[in-house]
């Protein structure tokens, strides 16, 4: 008896801990549009999808609540988000094992009335929208803008480069990139302003944590994805075109974005 009880409290104890976090994670939220287990961010209204939300007018009119919903604490904390439209989106790659909880890209929940990611999911409720999207595009509706954009990628801005290769990345959990780099360290200098092989500053002091602008002075830009899945592709390899680099990429098993990128 006394461990049965000892076993209820404890359940007890967790289920309070989880509808605590995600009382909290609600009352950082603003308006009608709200962010559950999602990365940290100072200011909601700056993401991406919230402008999306605002300049197309989906909430104009209307006390209906937008619930974006993503992977980065406990999923039960979403089994509380239940008010309005349920959303789940990510940027992760959901086959590696730390988000196997998030494998299914919450389409097992049938309170989730749209799923998106990177994946190929065939559900009715899943709309492939990769992360990259939202570094490329912005949040807007309008044809000719997307259209513009789409110009700007076909013909990136080339103009004389005299440094050899750049590689911006914090980690390396693959040991992709760690290769990568010795060997392209034997061909020539490869500069690294962030954390991984750190060796560059001007990033951060010249170019204000620019990434488009500080890539403009190299031919090379090596962008391989953190880990290999079918469908899982960053922002890494457009960041490169639009910075007129030659991107050296590794990720999607050799197949990124395929009825896009030649």
């Amino acid at each position: 008896m006394y461990r049965l009880l000892k076993e209820y409290l404890a359940l007890q104890k967790r289920t309070q801990k989880i509808k605590n976090e995600y009382l909290s994670q609600r009352a950082k939220n603003c308006g009608n549009v709200h962010f559950y287990n999602w990365w940290n961010v100072d200011d909601y209204q700056s993401l991406w999808l919230y402008k999306f939300v605002q300049n197309a007018g989906l909430l104009d009119n209307t006390n209906k609540h937008l619930n974006f919903c993503s992977l980065f604490e406990s999923r039960k904390v979403l089994d509380h988000v239940n008010d309005g439209v349920k959303i789940f989106f990510s940027g992760e790659n959901l086959h590696l094992p730390s988000w196997a909880h998030y494998a299914d890209a919450l389409l097992g929940d049938n309170d989730c009335q749209l799923s998106l990611g990177f994946d190929y999911f065939e559900d009715e409720r899943y709309l492939r929208f990769p992360l990259w999207l939202t570094y490329v595009f912005k949040p807007v509706l309008e044809e000719n803008i997307i259209k513009q954009r789409c110009e700007e990628l076909r013909y990136p801005q080339l103009v004389h480069r005299e440094k050899f290769a750049c590689m911006i990345a914090r980690a390396d959990i693959s040991g992709v990139r760690t290769e990568m780099y010795k060997q392209l360290t034997q061909v020539g200098k490869v500069d690294c302003p962030s954390g991984l092989f750190h060796n560059d500053d001007s990033l951060v002091q010249q170019y204000a944590d620019d990434k488009i602008s500080y890539m403009r002075g190299y031919l090379f830009n090596i962008c391989p994805e953190n880990s290999n899945a079918y469908g899982y592709c960053t922002e890494k390899i457009f960041e490169a075109i639009v910075a007129g680099c030659v991107p050296i990429y590794w990720g999607c098993y050799n197949e990124p974005e395929k009825d896009i990128l030649n």
